[in-house]
């Protein structure tokens, strides 16, 4: 499990006895629970839940489901937590706590997923989630995409390139707390979830990246998986799993502006990949200078990529 700490149990409002109707029917209430694929829920997601199996569970329609909420936490069966943001600007709307309700002890994957519908989890959540790293990451990266923008006026130029990565990377700003675990929101790009799975962690089933496109994802947003070196070590354990074929192909519905095939080229070639793969990276005509990250201090070049990358790595 993640680095959950003392999680905060939220009052509910509280009934002097039990509704004759949870005690009656508190096992098929549970097995219901049980059964769901869903363990983490908001409270409209925990409400609508129970007016769907109202019938099922005997209850009546006069029974609140704060009442069913409180009996099962009573029972020792719901965990109600609260996630607290932890950060604050001008750019940042929404409450500074958000409340969850928890059947069983969650991990922090499953509650940062609840946070924003249809959201994911990506870079080093992934890379960890798709056994490309042993070490539980300090940071969990949940990623809601945006609606689609149009494509940005005026064209790549050196001068652009050589500007926006002598700069600090943007980072995301939507930063949580459940207990001492830190969860970032990331709102990436649209893509209609492109290569977009699941997978499993702790009898959970988790929407997480795959392989070829956790390994896009870091490399283009070094700094959301522990920086380079994290990067490259990432890549050299997907050296047996991964499709280079797949993961160019996705690389090109993706899009992106910048030439990020040059960066995932040298990441290939410094991580071992035969010739083979390399060439697949290499399609295109490397028309610009490029970047393995920001604000590189001490540079080296690789004329093949036509990059600049940290000296050492």
């Amino acid at each position: 499990m993640l680095r959950l700490g003392p999680l905060v149990y939220i009052p509910t409002d509280r009934v002097k006895r039990t509704p004759a109707a949870l005690g009656r029917n508190h096992g098929e209430i549970e097995a219901t629970f049980d059964a769901s694929p869903k363990k983490v829920f908001h409270s409209l997601e925990f409400a609508a839940f129970v007016d769907s199996h109202r019938a099922r569970w005997g209850l009546p329609r006069s029974m609140r489901w704060r009442q069913v909420a409180e009996f099962l936490a009573d029972a020792g069966k719901l965990l109600p937590l609260e996630v607290r943001r932890g950060s604050v600007g001008k750019d940042l709307s929404g409450p500074s706590v958000l409340r969850r309700y928890a059947w069983g002890v969650p991990s922090a994957f499953a509650v940062a997923l609840s946070l924003r519908p249809d959201s994911f989890l990506s870079h080093a959540s992934a890379v960890f989630l798709r056994g490309l790293s042993h070490v539980l990451p300090e940071v969990v990266y949940a990623n809601q995409e945006q609606t689609p923008k149009p494509v940005p006026a005026g064209r790549l130029t050196q001068e652009s390139i050589d500007r926006a990565f002598a700069n600090a990377p943007r980072t995301s700003k939507h930063v949580f707390i459940l207990g001492e675990q830190r969860i970032v929101l990331l709102s990436g790009k649209a893509t209609d979830n492109l290569q977009v799975g699941e997978a499993s962690y702790s009898g959970e089933t988790l929407a997480t990246t795959t392989v070829e496109r956790t390994l896009i994802d870091i490399a283009v947003r070094p700094v959301y998986a522990g920086g380079v070196g994290e990067v490259l070590r990432a890549y050299r354990s997907a050296r047996d799993i991964v499709s280079v074929s797949l993961l160019a192909k996705t690389l090109d519905r993706l899009d992106y502006v910048y030439p990020y095939e040059q960066a995932i080229g040298f990441y290939l070639e410094r991580a071992g990949y035969g010739e083979r793969d390399l060439k697949k990276l290499e399609m295109r005509r490397f028309k610009f200078d490029f970047y393995l990250t920001n604000q590189i201090k001490e540079r080296a070049y690789s004329p093949r990529w036509r990059l600049f990358y940290p000296k050492g790595l």
